[in-house]
């Protein structure tokens, strides 16, 4: 059939798309630098907007967002997410670093991950959104504030100390 299996044919999957999606978003994170100092907000915007930006072109993309959290969350594909978005993440933690001086790597990763999950949450839960906020919100206006959210948590800092009961 495929050649492989249906891991084979999975890993495949998951590849071709990340490798379209890596470059999109190095390419975004590119101009973004040129058009002068990043911020938490253009550092976010660089690595989510190329996501939706695909999935309004291609409705699959959606679907792929949900491969990308199944992969991300099962240790069975550990390698396969180590193997094809761990080089594109660890530019953006490079970054995301440089710009929260006193966070720790620890801590960058946990709120990069944390809004990577965010940013699947949303792509692939618009109708739940849509259900609990009785209205369609606009996607620009989702992902605007998607971004300003994921921005104002990673600048909280300072995870990992207790601030009080929730």
């Amino acid at each position: 059939h495929h050649g492989g299996g249906k891991e084979a044919l999975f890993h495949r999957t998951v590849a071709r798309r990340a490798e379209t999606l890596s470059k999109t978003r190095l390419d975004a994170l590119s101009r973004l630098r040129e058009a002068g100092p990043l911020t938490l907000e253009t550092l976010l915007s660089a690595f989510m907007r190329p996501f939706f930006d695909l999935s309004r072109q291609d409705p699959r993309w959606r679907h792929y967002a949900r491969i990308v959290a199944f992969v991300s969350a099962d240790d069975r594909w550990r390698a396969i997410a180590a193997e094809h978005f761990d080089p594109t993440a660890e530019i953006f933690l490079a970054e995301l670093l440089a710009l929260l001086p006193s966070t720790t790597r620890r801590q960058a990763a946990e709120g990069f991950v944390f809004s990577v999950s965010a940013m699947l949450a949303l792509l692939t839960s618009q109708g739940r959104i849509a259900a609990l906020g009785h209205s369609t919100a606009a996607d620009a206006a989702q992902i605007d504030h998607l971004i300003r959210y994921c921005a104002a948590g990673l600048s909280a800092g300072g995870m990992d100390q207790p601030r009080g009961l929730l």
